[in-house]
């Protein structure tokens, strides 16, 4: 209850005036929705298992702070423009669209549909892609399941062994960022990590390219080394099972001389 112009009024007329400086004018709302969706979006089956599974997500090297700086770039000339930074935000909340995280490794088949998707021409195409796509996610998953399960094995079973092994993305040194060094030869260093599931312990295995390359000599010297150092010779009638999960890579994991080198590792028992 309040007095004006010399009666009671009983109901609270506060903000039903017309005189609202901090209205934001449609027109601009629009337009930031279309910076916003004019940026290229990816689905991404590496967050399939931990949400929405046609999350759409922006490419890892943007962020809301390089967007904003763009939009305001190309409406320099609009009125109020400079101050629209919370107009932008709360649009750019209300899309749901997320940062893909940065990956050094990603899935070659996900990234042939997708621009398979992006190509098609007519609805038939896109759902015999988006089928393609579904099951290709299906098969990955039901690895990654198998996987899981195997190390909870190993946990549970002493006779059980589950490693697995994957090598780092080449590490350069020095690291610099001018040009200079865009146009120069860096020194590289390779790691190794061999996971052990039922210790939960990591262990990593360095060397540089004066010492070797990243191929399969070098993965199989590593994986020998890793396995004799930490595991008994069997005795006699004592049973042990060893499980090896790595990617695909030909030169460095799926290949005959690796076959070779575990078939080493059964005769030395």
């Amino acid at each position: 209850m309040r007095i004006h112009d010399g009666n009671m009024v009983m109901q609270d007329r506060r903000g039903f005036h017309n005189n609202k400086s901090k209205i934001v004018p449609e027109a601009i709302r629009s337009l930031i929705r279309t910076h916003i969706n004019s940026y290229p979006t990816q689905i991404s089956h590496y967050k399939r298992a931990i949400g929405d599974p046609l999350q759409p997500f922006l490419h890892h090297t943007l962020n809301i702070a390089t967007m904003l700086r763009t939009f305001k770039t190309e409406n320099m000339y609009l009125p109020g423009i400079s101050t629209c930074d919370w107009i932008y935000r709360d649009e750019f909340r209300k899309t749901g669209l997320k940062f893909q995280s940065v990956r050094s490794d990603t899935c070659k088949r996900c990234d042939e549909l997708y621009i398979r998707l992006m190509d098609c021409n007519n609805q038939d195409e896109t759902n015999e892609v988006i089928r393609e796509t579904e099951n290709h996610h299906v098969t990955a998953e039901s690895a990654y399941k198998n996987m899981a399960n195997d190390f909870q094995r190993a946990r549970n079973e002493e006779n059980f062994v589950c490693l697995a092994v994957d090598l780092q993305q080449i590490l350069f040194s020095p690291t610099l960022r001018h040009s200079d060094v865009f146009y120069k030869r860096q020194f590289g260093s390779y790691n190794l990590c061999i996971y052990d599931a039922r210790t939960d312990d990591g262990t990593m295995l360095f060397w540089t390219e004066i010492d070797g390359g990243r191929g399969a000599d070098e993965i199989i010297s590593c994986i020998q080394k890793y396995v004799l150092q930490n595991f008994n010779l069997l005795q006699n009638n004592e049973e042990r099972t060893l499980v090896v999960w790595s990617d695909r890579c030909k030169g460095q994991n799926n290949n005959f001389p690796m076959l070779v080198e575990y078939l080493t590792l059964i005769c030395k028992r």
